[in-house]
């Protein structure tokens, strides 16, 4: 099992490092993305698609200067234990570090959950509801 757990840490690590210019990508263009998919299910007058413009702008800078470097570090941090056998408790250790990297952002997106309230009533329960 440790063997395996090994393979795959490294297979996803050669994926993700041959996926940086994708991410890359996908990093420029989500201000976009994230736009449309708001307008997919949400009824945004101009004045709220520009403040959640703004909002969405915000919350990219924010994350690109605080969190992508945090995750660049642990992958950094864990590329040298997947050239040896892990244990089923160095793998779990690895898993709770990398859903602890994952709260500031989560505890982020719960306070853009909150200030959507600004955006108009009739948003608010549409937004918790898709906050779950």
């Amino acid at each position: 099992m440790p063997r395996l757990c090994r393979v795959l840490a490294i297979a996803l690590c050669a994926l993700l490092l041959q996926a940086c210019s994708a991410v890359q990508f996908a990093s420029q263009q989500a201000p976009t993305a994230l736009l449309w998919q708001a307008d997919n299910h949400l009824d945004l007058n101009s004045r709220q698609e520009a403040r959640l413009k703004a909002d969405l702008a915000a919350f990219l800078a924010w994350h690109r200067k605080t969190q992508l470097p945090v995750y660049a570090e642990v992958l950094a941090k864990t590329r040298p234990q997947l050239t040896r056998d892990l244990s089923a408790a160095q793998s779990c250790s690895a898993w709770s570090e990398a859903k602890a990297q994952l709260q500031p952002t989560l505890a982020q997106r719960a306070r853009a959950v909150a200030a959507v309230k600004g955006y108009g009533d009739d948003l608010v329960g549409l937004a918790l509801a898709s906050s779950g």
